[in-house]
């Protein structure tokens, strides 16, 4: 299973209240826990793309590109 279906598997609706209007609004939500087990799935998925690379100057790069985004 890919991180992005686990993620989709593992999404409820919540009811979200802000105080100043009392306005109810449905959002999706996933648990601290299961963000934190997709994070590690797509770490997993990441490594391995990167280990099936032939290209080392590629793999490397790509690495730089993921370190440098702005998070």
């Amino acid at each position: 299973m890919k991180y992005q279906d686990f993620i989709e598997s593992h999404t409820v609706a919540a009811d979200y209240k802000e105080n100043e209007n009392n306005k109810c609004e449905s959002v999706q939500m996933v648990s601290v826990e299961n963000a934190e087990k997709a994070c590690k799935m797509a770490q997993k998925e990441l490594a391995e793309k990167l280990l099936e690379m032939n290209d080392m100057n590629l793999a490397a790069d790509m690495l730089g590109r993921i370190r440098d985004e702005k998070i």
